[in-house]
Formats: C-alpha cells, structure tokens, sequence
C-alpha cells in the first residue's frame, strides 16, 4: 500500500491557509515591506533577486551565494522597496521544471521577472581571497529591457554586511535615477546584523537535514535573539515534521509526539509572526496551493496566533 505523499514546498507553507484563509493567489504578489507606508513615495518598481555566483571561490564560501540572494531581499523590503521573497522566486523556478541548484541564464532570470510583473532583477557574482571580498551586482530592467552596468564593491569578508548595504545603495541609485536617501538614512532603516548568526542561518536553510538545519537555525537565534527569521524557520521545520507524522504514522499512535513538535512550531512562529518586523510578519501570510487540504492543521494550536 503507497504511503501518502506530499512535497516538502506544499507541506510547510500550509499552515497559512489554515490559519488566515487566504487566496492562493496572493503568494504571486511581492511581499509587503517594513515601513512602506513611510516609504510610499520611494517605491518606483518590483524588484526579484537570484543567487549571487560563486566564481573562483572555495566551495566553503558557496552558502554566500543565496545568503547575498537573501541579504538583498531583506534590506530592500527594509528600505520600503517591493520585492519578492526567496521562496516566491523558487515557486516560480519550479513552475517551469527548474531545479533549486540549476545554473540559471539571463534569459530564464528575465522571464520569471516577466511573469511575475516585476520592474528589476538583480543578480551577480562574488569572489573570495583569503580576507578579501568583491561582490559585483548587476540590474536588469525589464520593460524596455535593459543591463545596467555592473556595480563592485571590495572590502574584507568580516566587512561583508557594511560592503553589501554601500552596494545595494548603488544599485537603487542606478535603477531608480534620483534616489533620495543617503547612506546613513539608508543604514537607519536595515537591522544590525552580526556576520556568524546570518550564516549559521543561511546555513540552515541550506542544510539537507533536519537536524543539521535545526542546529544551525538554533545557533542564528542563540546568537542574535531579537532577530525573528531563524525563530521562524525553526517553526517551518517543526511544522513540517509534524505534517509528517500525521501523513505518513497516521493520526492514532503519533498525537502526543505531534502535540509536542507543534507546541514548538506554535512558540518560535507565534513570535515571529507577532514581530514588529514586517519582513517576516509577510511570511506568515503567504498561502500556497496544496493537495494535502487544510484539515491536517489540529485549530486548537491556531490559538496563540
């Protein structure tokens, strides 16, 4: 007898339909942003960000690749700019058949931004050398299409977050012509950031194991506790290992185990979900299609929320 299956992409965003009820369609749309009310008149055009490239770099330095993918996406909604989350850049990729670890073309990058209506697409490419860092970012425009010239910033790799936000300033300025803010008003609206608790979080959401992606995700949240991405993708992972539970051991002899891991999931999402920081308020709400249906979701652990 085949055991129930469903993908892990289906299983972790499903407890957004269970507790807020809302269109699937609304995961297409770019993530609100902190402090977009604030920022009304700065917002100019939809941003989508891919995976920055490793080249010539040690394999070690690869996890750089989406955490500046991820880095990019965090300040830009910070600074009151529309931009898509990585998970909705990934849905789209596997909408098309693209493999997660596909090497992807311009042409490819430059569809995905057209179906997904946004203005600008912001890729690149990195190199690592001993304590030396140069990232250079390149925008696409998409309508009419055109490649802005490539931005490099070189500083040392403990340097990397101060390196990335004198980039991302360049690049606003590039793409949106007369940008109003400076640097320093731009530094007020990004959240400090230590170096070791963003990797140990990109680590884990790179990890393929559970318990080598909890580890690093434990390490992110020990080391930077106000900071509520790694609660939160602690949270997915408890969710999801509790659908798993239910799916494939059914719901009898499980239901004290599965109580226990949604407690979990219940504490480090509620809190993240109840941040300040719309960034990650955001993906709480992004719902998904789903053939698993809703009714796996027990209400009572909906309370908190």
């Amino acid at each position: 007898m085949e055991r129930p299956s469903c993908s892990a992409r289906y299983l972790i965003p499903l407890f957004s339909l269970v507790l807020f009820g809302t269109n699937s369609t609304s995961a297409q749309q770019p993530a609100p942003s902190a402090g977009t009310a604030a920022a009304a008149g700065l917002q100019q055009g939809v941003y989508l960000v891919f995976p920055f490239e490793n080249v010539g770099s040690s394999p070690r330095f690869d996890w750089l690749g989406e955490g500046l993918e991820e880095l990019t996406i965090q300040r830009l909604a910070a600074a009151g700019e529309q931009v898509y989350s990585h998970a909705g850049r990934l849905a789209e990729l596997e909408s098309y058949g693209v493999p997660r670890s596909s090497k992807l073309s311009r042409a490819t990058m430059l569809h995905a931004a057209e179906d997904l209506d946004a203005d600008f697409l912001i890729f690149g490419k990195f190199t690592a050398k001993g304590t030396s860092l140069t990232i250079e970012s390149r925008v696409l425009r998409v309508n009419p299409i055109r490649l802005l010239p490539p931005i490099r910033e070189t500083g040392t790799l403990d340097g990397l977050m101060d390196l990335h936000l004198r980039m991302l300033l360049r690049v606003l300025a590039s793409a949106e012509p007369g940008y109003p803010l400076n640097f320093a008003e731009f530094s007020k609206r990004q959240r400090p950031l230590r170096l070791d608790a963003f990797e140990h979080y990109i680590r884990g959401l790179l990890a393929g194991e559970d318990e080598a992606r909890l580890r690093e995700l434990r390490e992110a949240a020990r080391l930077e506790p106000e900071w509520p991405d790694p609660d939160f993708a602690l949270g997915e992972v408890y969710f999801t290992r509790a659908i798993a539970i239910l799916l494939f051991r059914g719901t009898r002899g499980c239901r004290r185990r599965m109580t226990v891991i949604l407690k979990r999931f219940s504490q480090r999402a509620s809190a993240a979900c109840s941040s300040d920081n719309r960034t990650v308020r955001r993906k709480c709400l992004l719902p998904s299609k789903t053939p698993c249906g809703p009714t796996w979701f027990p209400a009572r652990t909906c309370r908190k929320f």
